[in-house]
């Protein structure tokens, strides 16, 4: 496993690296949660400026001042968790989306460079669920060590977008006993 160089802070976020996605993206979800419910709901939806129309029908942005109570909530969620973002990625990754305002945004790019298109994933959850199906435990594995192997391939798939439900992973591990 990756090493741990941001240790397990809870007022912390933890490090992406490049090469720890599916660690950190677990992690972070959790992380921005935790900060505040807007932190994440603008992950899951995208921040946008508030707009007001004018009388002749006219659409243009709002300036900060005129914003009403509910839309600076948002905005500062945004700000919160673009700001837990940037600071939980080395200066590497940082480049991918350090042009980003909504969290969105920033967020979907991770998500695209390091788990691919939506083809992509599907891809990645047919070996990872090829994995599964094709796995045995070994004579000298021990049932905990086998079973931390399959969790292993089902967080993934979760990760993913797909959750393996617990009574398949316990089968599964039932019928590879030697």
């Amino acid at each position: 496993m990756e090493s741990q160089h941001e240790g397990c802070a809870t007022n912390k976020p933890p490090l992406l690296d490049g090469t720890n996605y599916g660690y950190w993206k677990a992690r972070m979800m959790v992380f921005l949660k935790s900060l505040d419910l807007n932190c994440w709901r603008v992950v899951m939806v995208r921040w946008q400026q508030p707009m007001k129309t004018s009388e002749n029908g006219v659409v243009t942005q709002k300036t900060e001042l005129k914003w009403l109570k509910p839309e600076d909530e948002v905005v500062v969620g945004n700000c919160q968790a673009l700001n837990a973002l940037f600071n939980a990625v080395d200066p590497h990754v940082f480049k991918l989306i350090n042009t980003c305002t909504p969290v969105k945004e920033a967020w979907d790019i991770l998500e695209v460079v390091y788990e691919g298109s939506s083809k992509v994933k599907t891809s990645q959850l047919q070996i990872l669920m090829s994995q599964i199906e094709g796995m045995k435990m070994r004579e000298d594995q021990t049932i905990s060590e086998y079973n931390v192997k399959i969790l292993d391939i089902a967080n993934e798939t979760f990760l993913l977008g797909e959750r393996i439900p617990e009574s398949k992973l316990l089968r599964k591990v039932l019928c590879s006993l030697p």
